[in-house]
């Protein structure tokens, strides 16, 4: 495993979404990636707050709690994690308030695996891109 693997939650209601998308990031990502996934959101929130994540997927409409309620949160204990929403029911209404709280991006239902893996792979080199600057910075003050 690598030494600092990225951690994406995956928030969704429907289990088999969960699988599904849990299958298709290990089978392309192995190691690279730690998956953490959750079908209950007050969990998802949790994990966020005492864990820390680097991108998460999470569905927009569930039952008890929403992804907007879940963008909020998690923007809120940390502004750079990447959120992604999954929705089945696409709107422009939704997706620009989604954008507007800070979503980097979204997903339509059914997902492509293809349009997924390039969508992660895209915020995996940003989290990536990010930690090597803060570890350029980091060193850059410590030998001034």
């Amino acid at each position: 495993m690598n030494k600092y693997p990225i951690r994406i939650l995956l928030v969704d209601d429907d289990q088999m979404t969960l699988k599904l998308i849990t299958h298709h990031l290990s089978s392309n990502f192995g190691d690279e990636l730690q998956i953490i996934s959750t079908n209950k959101p007050g969990e998802a929130l949790s994990i966020n707050a005492h864990e820390g994540i680097d991108i998460c997927i999470t569905d927009l409409d569930m039952p008890s709690f929403n992804g907007f309620n879940i963008l909020k949160a998690i923007k809120s204990v940390d502004s750079l994690t990447e959120v992604i929403i999954l929705t089945s029911y696409p709107s422009s209404n939704a997706i620009r308030s989604a954008f507007a709280m800070g979503a980097n991006d979204y997903l339509v239902k059914p997902i492509e695996e293809s349009v997924l893996i390039d969508t992660v792979r895209f915020y995996m080199a940003r989290v990536n891109r990010f930690r090597n600057d803060i570890l350029k910075t980091h060193v850059v003050s410590e030998t001034n």
